[in-house]
């Protein structure tokens, strides 16, 4: 009966552990760009040749595209250490839009 409820209690920690790594994930958008949902806050888009396009930062709340267009919903989030300095046009707007060609 112990052997039972070790074996019932590994098989939960296993699968909250895989739960809690399987969280994140990336889609591709096309033309080198890729989403990347991390965590609520901290999602983003970016080129993977960095020279050949940009980034928008977190936090990307949604976005659709197409083969020739992304477009994107982002909310201005307080920037962390490390992250490059953008210069908001309009730093009190809660919500800014891009579009990628």
């Amino acid at each position: 009966m112990k052997n039972i409820i070790h074996i019932c209690f590994l098989i939960t920690i296993l699968f909250l552990f895989n739960e809690a790594a399987c969280s994140d994930y990336a889609e591709n958008l096309g033309n080198g760009y890729i989403y990347m949902h991390e965590e609520k806050g901290n999602n983003f888009i970016y080129h993977e040749f960095p020279l050949k396009g940009g980034k928008i930062p977190r936090d990307v709340i949604s976005f659709d595209y197409d083969k020739e267009f992304i477009i994107v919903k982002q909310k201005l989030m307080p920037r962390v250490a490390g992250e490059k300095e953008i210069n908001y046009k309009y730093r009190d707007s809660i919500f800014y839009y891009w579009l990628i060609e």
